[in-house]
């Protein structure tokens, strides 16, 4: 996988492994450490972070803390944006 360009922001393959494992999830991951860990290199929290914050600012993925998925201790469930 490599890195390609839309007309307002670049996706590497990291935040594209975050919305790929956010649809496995059924469209919602109970919070942003599982996604972190699941996509991180062997389980890096520190750059499994740092990819899934990359791809909420690049509109995404989005946190909604009122998502059944969410777990209560988090800051919500994180779920893919809605197209535009």
């Amino acid at each position: 996988m490599t890195t390609h360009e839309t007309k307002t922001r670049r996706i590497g393959p990291q935040m594209a492994a975050a919305v790929q494992y956010v649809r496995h999830c059924g469209g919602a991951a109970t919070c942003m450490l599982e996604v972190a860990e699941a996509i991180g290199p062997h389980g890096s929290r520190q750059y499994g972070y740092a990819a899934v914050h990359r791809a909420i600012r690049a509109g995404l993925l989005r946190l909604d803390p009122l998502d059944p998925a969410a777990s209560p201790h988090g800051l919500g469930a994180v779920v893919e944006a809605a197209a535009p």
